[in-house]
């Protein structure tokens, strides 16, 4: 099925959160489902992950709600924690429903 596959750099783990929206897919309001993932730090190279639809869920926990792809509406690179210097380099990310 589906996936996302991102191409980063990064000094610590950010969080890549896929926001859902209404049901059309065209709301996009703040609060709601944050099914997410980890992109763990990568800091001296690229790294390239192809992750799923399936492996995004509810604050990325492992019971957590699955994320409906029908109603995706954004993503979020979030640090949580971050630190003075922190960076995040994108050089792709390519979306595959």
């Amino acid at each position: 099925s589906g996936f996302v596959t991102i191409t980063y750099k990064a000094t610590q783990i950010i969080k890549l959160q896929a926001r859902e929206g209404n049901k059309e897919g065209t709301g996009c309001v703040h609060g709601g489902s944050h099914p997410r993932v980890d992109l763990s730090a990568s800091p001296n190279k690229f790294t390239t992950l192809k992750i799923p639809w399936k492996n995004f869920k509810q604050d990325g926990l492992t019971n957590g709600k699955l994320l409906n792809i029908n109603n995706l509406c954004k993503f979020n690179f979030v640090n949580y924690n971050p630190v003075s210097g922190a960076t995040l380099e994108i050089k792709s990310v390519v979306i595959k429903n």
